[in-house]
């Protein structure tokens, strides 16, 4: 389908009638997500940012899978957009190898440094809360691929996928907002299995990065975790940042474990 005639033909076919598939408007292609993309991004620069705001508003995209490859369903309506499902975003369907563990696959300050060369409003403002993450080097030894936060990612038990920021912000949140100790367990939970399978077996230095910055913020709330969780929580410190010349070298772990874990032999 030719670029400059898609558009019109999406909106005439949304109007019409039921929601249109990826695959139904490039049926020449085996990779219509990417297809859609590349129409999407040419309509948004023949349009003023009001504009093409509108138009997202009008235009009501699923992102789903067909027959192993991702796809889009199109229809007109008014929309708010679901939370963003890492597994599709990043071409890994249920059979992939890496679906079932954790992965890296880009470089953070690629993707800082190809959004900054296009100027984009809306992904300036997405890049400025991200800043705090970008190339932080966790420990001071640390490569700076060992502060991937943005890019570490991990499948969850619930099915879903997170990124490091995504489940070191949402603990930072739910610390902050005076939720259940339920709910707040259980972003600890999310927090420590991120940490532990985002990286590989032998990269000790990187899961040990992120654990020592969950056990700084479980010092802080340990008051608000009961001590059967904490309880729990205690040997992946112990197998981690509690364990070998990691203590030795960050003295501070030694203090927040006690503040987080001082009170079980009483």
């Amino acid at each position: 389908m030719p670029n400059y005639t898609a558009l019109n033909l999406v909106l005439l076919a949304t109007l019409m009638g039921a929601p249109i598939a990826g695959r139904e408007l490039f049926p020449g292609s085996r990779y219509p997500a990417s297809e859609w993309r590349r129409c999407a991004l040419l309509w948004r620069s023949q349009f003023s940012g009001e504009k093409w705001r509108g138009l997202a508003s009008a235009i009501q995209l699923e992102r789903v899978w067909h027959a192993g490859e991702r796809d889009v369903v199109v229809s007109m309506g008014p929309w708010t957009a679901p939370p963003l499902n890492p597994f599709w975003s990043q071409k890994m369907p249920e059979e992939h190898p890496l679906r079932h563990g954790g992965w890296h696959r880009v470089m953070t300050r690629d993707l800082r440094r190809e959004s900054y060369l296009t100027c984009d409003q809306g992904e300036d403002v997405a890049w400025h809360a991200l800043e705090p993450f970008a190339g932080l080097s966790l420990i001071p030894e640390s490569d700076p691929s060992h502060g991937e936060a943005v890019t570490d990612f991990a499948s969850q038990p619930d099915g879903r996928a997170r990124s490091m920021a995504h489940a070191l912000v949402s603990l930072w949140l739910a610390s902050g907002q005076g939720l259940t100790a339920d709910e707040l367990v259980g972003a600890y939970d999310v927090c420590i299995q991120v940490a532990d399978c985002s990286h590989a077996e032998e990269d000790v230095t990187g899961r040990n990065a992120y654990l020592a910055i969950v056990l700084r913020q479980l010092a802080a709330d340990a008051e608000s975790i009961p001590a059967s969780d904490r309880a729990r929580m205690l040997p992946m410190f112990e197998q981690t940042v509690l364990a070998g010349d990691f203590p030795h070298r960050h003295p501070a772990v030694r203090h927040w474990a006690r503040q987080a874990f001082g009170d079980l032999g009483d």
